[in-house]
């Protein structure tokens, strides 16, 4: 019966659509694989995110960034708006700030002042990288009149 020549298109067609069907099957199976490893991807990274924030350190009266997150936060570049200043580092340890070249107390306030608000805000920006090359940024809002910080993240 099955070497019946007059069934031989029914076993081709049967066979053609059995092949289409595994093609299916393996194309959804390299799709389910290829979100797991995405999602393995991106669970390895916020393991060993880096998260720059910035603090004033009042005893000295100068700021400063500080990586809070739980991996090195490499090319940090910095800038205070309404300001020249800016700077760069190659990269910040985990709870090792690292002081703000050239900007105080006084050149934050400067900077505040040109902003023309009640407020006297400051903004500082960061941008960095993680070890495996991810772009993030921070930008950290200072209030000069009580010294609090709000931070905001975010992926490059």
């Amino acid at each position: 019966m099955m070497n019946d020549p007059a069934r031989a298109p029914l076993w081709a067609a049967l066979q053609a659509e059995l092949l289409f069907l595994s093609a299916l099957l393996i194309g959804w199976y390299l799709l389910e694989t290829r979100k797991m490893r995405v999602a393995a991807e991106r669970q390895v990274e916020a393991g060993f995110r880096p998260a720059v924030i910035l603090t004033f350190n009042q005893t000295m009266n100068l700021a400063r960034v500080e990586n809070i997150g739980k991996g090195p936060a490499m090319e940090v570049k910095w800038s205070l708006k309404e300001s020249d200043l800016a700077g760069t580092f190659s990269y910040l340890q985990q709870g090792a700030p690292e002081y703000l070249s050239k900007c105080n107390d006084r050149e934050l306030f400067q900077a505040a002042e040109k902003t023309g608000d009640d407020v006297m805000n400051v903004v500082v920006h960061c941008s960095y990288r993680s070890l495996s090359g991810h772009a993030y940024s921070s930008t950290a809002t200072c209030n000069l009149q009580n010294m609090q910080f709000n931070t905001t993240f975010s992926e490059d």
